[in-house]
């Protein structure tokens, strides 16, 4: 593909204490991308032609003089840091402990040269020597994501059953927003500002107890039940410069039941009935938003 190239950079680090009934692990790790955009497809006609084949889309813009050109920065990069310390204590022969504590940190952008203002609805400007030129502009879109929380489980463990129960606290704050840092004529955004800015956060708080019972020699009945609470929040701009506020409160059981048959080493058969829930993502969100401010126009009208 034209132009396509990526430089990724990664660490891993981990050390730990392990005594004879506790154990305490601490893992860091680190990675960063920087990649030249090259995921747009060809067309029929360009898959006939083996010369067009390798033709990238991404970067694309004509200059004042309608010369074709490819913005040189027209590129993902991305860095996100994780840091975990987990431990292990046996609290009985048959019962174990196990708590972990978690933080990560992501924050990227990616990079885009656009020969449209189509974003904006900014029209072609015309110049004093009744040419015209199209508004151009390149944008930058950013995240800036911290995750951090802590889970634990007690395992009970004895010959024909195994029960697991635990938890988890987590949050999440983000801050999702658009930066303009280069423009041509016409636009009404200063450089270097956030046309979009919509910070978010989420708080998420499970509990779950799970059990496996081997009821004769080659037959086990499984248990599992999850119950979820979230509390999800999010306000600011949109990519048309519209308010989208966003404030949500969840909460799913979500059970689960199976049977397994294992007669030998060589076959294993499974069945099981279960029910699964999550809220929905962030653009889901924001179109039933939109979809609240259309029903309530509506209604007024």
């Amino acid at each position: 593909v034209d132009r396509a190239s990526s430089n990724l950079r990664s660490f891993y680090f981990s050390g730990g204490y392990y005594g004879k009934k506790q154990s305490l692990r601490a893992v860091i790790m680190s990675g960063t991308e920087h990649t030249y955009a090259s995921w747009f497809g060809v067309t029929g006609d360009q898959l006939k032609n083996e010369a067009d084949r390798t033709f990238n889309w991404a970067g694309y813009y004509t200059d004042t003089l309608g010369n074709t050109r490819y913005y040189d920065n027209q590129t993902d990069n991305y860095r996100q840091d994780y840091y975990q310390l987990l431990f292990s204590q046996e609290l009985a022969p048959t019962w174990m402990l196990n708590l972990a504590g978690h933080y990560t940190k992501g924050i990227g952008y990616y990079e885009e040269y656009i020969d449209e203002n189509y974003y904006y609805g900014t029209p072609w400007i015309k110049l004093p020597d009744s040419s015209t030129i199209i508004p151009s502009h390149v944008q930058q879109r950013w995240l800036d994501n911290d995750f951090y929380g802590a889970t634990w489980s007690v395992n009970h463990s004895v010959e024909k059953l195994e029960v697991n129960i635990g938890g988890a606290a987590n949050r999440y704050t983000g801050a999702h927003y658009g930066k303009i840092i280069w423009q041509n004529y016409g636009s009404s955004f200063p450089v270097d500002n956030r046309y979009y800015d919509t910070p978010s956060e989420k708080n998420d708080l499970i509990f779950f107890a799970k059990a496996t019972w081997k009821f004769c020699r080659s037959w086990y009945l499984m248990g599992d039940a999850q119950l979820r609470t979230i509390d999800y929040s999010f306000y600011g701009l949109d990519n048309n410069g519209a308010e989208v506020p966003g404030q949500k409160k969840y909460t799913f059981f979500n059970p689960k039941g199976g049977i397994t048959c294992e007669p030998n080493n060589w076959h294993k058969w499974y069945a099981s009935v279960s029910i699964g829930q999550k809220e929905p993502v962030r653009s889901d969100r924001s179109e039933e938003h939109t979809s609240e401010l259309q029903s309530h126009h509506d209604l007024v009208c």
